[in-house]
Order: structure tokens, then sequence, then C-alpha cells
């Protein structure tokens, strides 16, 4: 499923943004270009709401920052490669951040909770493979990155 969702104009390599809040604003903007019907503060805010909960940094290297939206009918994924890092907060909140290369950036319907787990099932299968994440950062275009998620 996830191999679907992630097209090559879903993929942003060399994210300039070195912040959560950036990053999250950063990678709307792909979203956005895929799906105008978006509303931009609706999604930034649903994304932010469910960071300040608890980190979306739950892998080593990775986040998955993720929300539902009401202008977002069909699941919505984009992944933002950084090779320098993008500063998360640890899992434990413990005020400390942790450097991120991969953000899988998701925006749910709010009535498909279903597809909201099979998507987050698929990407820690993906993560859970060591050799994913060295593959994905030496990745020289979108098309590599989404023949690596696909299992090509």
């Amino acid at each position: 499923m996830l191999g679907s969702l992630i097209t090559p104009s879903r993929v942003k390599l060399n994210l300039e943004s070195t912040e959560w809040d950036e990053c999250f604003s950063e990678l709307l903007e792909v979203m956005i270009e895929n799906n105008p019907k978006i509303v931009r503060t609706q999604a930034i805010s649903a994304l932010v709401q469910r960071e300040e909960k608890m980190s979306t940094a739950v892998f080593p290297s990775v986040a998955v920052p993720h929300a539902t939206c009401n202008s977002v009918k069909e699941t919505q994924i984009v992944l933002g490669i950084s090779s320098k890092g993008v500063d998360f907060e640890d899992l434990n909140n413990s005020g400390k951040s942790v450097k991120v290369n991969l953000v899988f950036q998701i925006l749910f319907d709010e009535n498909n909770s279903a597809e909201h787990l099979h998507v987050l099932k698929d990407i820690l299968e993906l993560v859970k493979n060591p050799k994913f994440l060295d593959k994905v950062l030496k990745s020289k275009n979108a098309e590599e990155v989404c023949k690596i998620i696909q299992g090509k």
C-alpha cells in the first residue's frame, strides 16, 4: 500500500529545514502541490497539535508526523529526506532533541482508521530493516527512493 501512496512527486530530497515545525511546513507544500484541496491552516494545525502531544520521532533517524484533517478525503503522504538531519524532541519528551533523516508526513481522513493503521504498520516494516535508511540516504533521485520503498 505504501508504495502506491509515495510517488516521486511526493518525495522531497534535500530538506532545507532543520527544525520539526519548519519541516512540517516544507513538506506540507509538497502535499498541497499534489492535492490543492488540502487547507493549509487546518493541516499544519493538526500536525503541530499531534507533535505537541508526543514526539513523532519514534525510530532512530525516522519521524512519522501524522494527523487527521477535515480537508483530506484520501490519505496524503510525503517523504522528506535530510542528510544533515531535522531536530525533533526525543520520544521521552525529555527536552532533548534527536536528529531525524527521514520524515514520513501523513494526513489522514478522520473516518478511515483502518487505512491509518495499515500505513503506519507499512512504515514500521520498512524502517525495521537496518539497510533501508542507508539505501534511501544514498539515493540519487525520487524515483530511486520509490523503488526502494516498493522493494525493487
